[in-house]
């Protein structure tokens, strides 16, 4: 009697674009079946505002950097453009998958709540899991039960909660099918500036993608950490960590941002906390708050989510240089 091998899973990417500490990849693996990661450019309404040009200049070289490490571990990344739920129930289809493994995003619950309804309907489950924040924002509230409005107080209960979750290792091999569905193209996404290339020094000062990520990390821990609280605010310094865009898109997640050797957590977790593009306080706040222009451009006072429109590659709260 032979025993039915496991379904696929897909793994469904958003803005969690590492391999490092994600929850959603680990579980798909642990599902037992082949692992069919995808990342979908959904219609533009769903990514609080429009993707400012600058902003696509990171996500080509981030996907792409993406698409690299899984290649090197004997998967890939399907590329595909449409509503999340038509393209992983046609994918689940032409891959007989019955489970779609994904990170909360908590900026577009929404939006989520209804994709998990069409595709149950589809007869195919989603299985969400923690791994964008510290901590999940509802966990975090007032005396009386709400969300926080100022960050202080907000910082002073997260230190309250206790320690993130030990970070998950990288897996070292990552079961595949035999074969991957068609994937669209990145280049004829055309996220990349043409004539003229504005954008063609921004890789002096940036690598996008995880490994960029965490070389910026290291840098933080071994050069400014020290001195960030002072040298934040004051422009004529080089101490911010400049690791928001990174933060923003995913590629290293805050519980392992306090995990290097030689690092201080508790310093460190605060400056993310302040500086990050996705930090708990404005991600809970935006959950509150869905509506608030404050959260939709930036400039909240609990931390801010990312500013679709800029013209750098990260962004954070006015008057905070990340």
């Amino acid at each position: 009697m032979s025993l039915e091998k496991p379904a696929p899973a897909i793994l469904w990417f958003r803005k969690d674009l590492r391999l490092d500490d994600n929850p959603a990849l680990h579980a798909a693996i642990e599902a037992g079946g082949p692992v069919i990661p995808v990342y979908i450019r959904e219609p533009a309404h769903l990514n609080i505002g429009p993707l400012g040009a600058a902003q696509a200049w990171w996500l080509h070289h981030s996907l792409a950097a993406l698409k690299a490490s899984l290649n090197s571990l004997g998967g890939d990344l399907i590329l595909a453009s449409g509503k999340a739920e038509d393209v992983l129930a046609d994918l689940a289809r032409k891959t007989n998958a019955t489970t779609v493994f994904v990170n909360r995003a908590y900026e577009r619950t929404l939006f989520d709540r209804g994709i998990a309804i069409e595709l149950k309907k589809r007869e195919i489950a989603i299985r969400a899991f923690h791994g964008q924040l510290l901590h999940e924002p509802k966990s975090i509230r007032t005396g009386a039960g709400s969300a926080f409005k100022v960050f202080t107080p907000f910082w002073n209960a997260l230190q309250k909660v206790g320690e993130p979750h030990e970070p998950m290792a990288a897996p070292t091999k990552i079961p595949s099918p035999e074969h991957f569905r068609p994937s669209e193209n990145l280049e004829q996404w055309a996220l990349l500036p043409k004539k003229p290339d504005w954008a063609a020094d921004f890789g002096r000062m940036w690598i996008p993608g995880e490994a960029g990520a965490q070389e910026k990390l290291a840098d933080v821990v071994d050069r400014q950490l020290h001195d960030y609280k002072r040298g934040r605010d004051l422009p004529s310094v080089d101490a911010t960590s400049l690791l928001s865009p990174h933060l923003a898109h995913g590629e290293v997640l805050p519980p392992a941002s306090g995990m290097p050797s030689g690092a201080c957590p508790q310093r460190l977790l605060r400056m993310l906390s302040i500086s990050a593009a996705n930090s708990p306080g404005g991600t809970s706040a935006t959950i509150c708050w869905p509506n608030s222009p404050n959260f939709t451009t930036g400039t909240g006072t609990t931390g801010s989510t990312a500013s679709n429109g800029s013209t750098t590659p990260g962004s954070s709260a006015p008057g905070r240089r990340a």
